[in-house]
């Protein structure tokens, strides 16, 4: 069982290794009056106004975040190793 907490927007259960995701810290500023507001991923989605983008997360080659890996395996059916190349570019 992972780590979970509601949105802020829709109440739903933000489970960490399926609907969480990290955006970069301009985005999130731009989406979020409080940059520890917690919103799933489809709300984030009602926020921006489209889909996430993988330039949209928080990723970095030497600093991987989880959920972003866990989210984008799970979520978009990435595989991990693909994931960790991409990141190497960002």
């Amino acid at each position: 069982m992972s780590l979970s907490t509601r949105c802020k927007d829709c109440n739903t259960i933000i489970y960490c290794d399926y609907n969480m995701v990290i955006l970069n810290n301009y985005l999130w500023s731009k989406i979020c009056d409080n940059h520890e507001d917690l919103i799933c991923d489809e709300c984030i989605e009602k926020r921006l106004d489209r889909k996430i983008k993988l330039t949209d997360l928080q990723l970095s080659y030497d600093n991987h975040i989880p959920c972003n890996i866990w989210w984008l395996k799970n979520k978009k059916n990435i595989n991990v190793e693909t994931i960790l190349n991409l990141t190497k570019y960002t």
